[in-house]
């Protein structure tokens, strides 16, 4: 099952929207740059300089594509039970990556059900690179403070 997860970062707020961990669809939850632990899932900055030091292997496919293994106890997405549960398998797990014809990078999938069947996939999409953009807060009446559970669970740094 696949469960889109969308950030917002404007100063030093942040909301994140994902159904499945607050529990009412279309709820933002708000939490203040400070409060994040870099390397945490949270940490959007840091997490894609982590994921590029946690490539395995590399290879070119077609015009725009590559693929891979990555090591996603070192990825800085996983959660501190995934490795643990995946044992030496999260040292190569597969992924795509793909290019648009200006090289930017545009899409990657980590393919964790490729070794534990069930799991599922990571997908992130990037899109409209290069076009001027404004970022605007959730409206307030689609917002809570982002619950402490929830805050303690996505705000944990993957041992590494």
């Amino acid at each position: 099952m696949s469960v889109p997860i969308f950030t917002r970062e404007i100063g030093k707020d942040v909301w994140v929207r994902n159904s499945d961990t607050s529990g009412v669809p279309g709820t933002w939850m708000h939490v203040t740059s400070d409060e994040i632990k870099p390397g945490s899932s949270l940490d959007v900055v840091e997490n894609q300089d982590t994921l590029i030091d946690a490539l395995v292997t590399v290879q070119r496919e077609g015009a725009t594509g590559y693929k891979g293994t990555i090591d996603i106890s070192k990825s800085g997405t996983a959660s501190d039970e995934m490795p643990a549960d995946l044992g030496d398998m999260a040292k190569a797990v597969p992924f795509t990556a793909t290019g648009d014809r200006s090289g930017r990078l545009i899409g990657t999938v980590v393919d964790i059900a490729a070794v534990k069947p069930g799991a599922g996939k990571e997908i992130r999409t990037f899109s409209s690179i290069g076009d001027p953009i404004a970022i605007n807060p959730p409206p307030a009446s689609d917002v809570i403070e982002m619950p402490s559970d929830v805050f303690e669970e996505m705000n944990t740094v993957p041992v590494r």
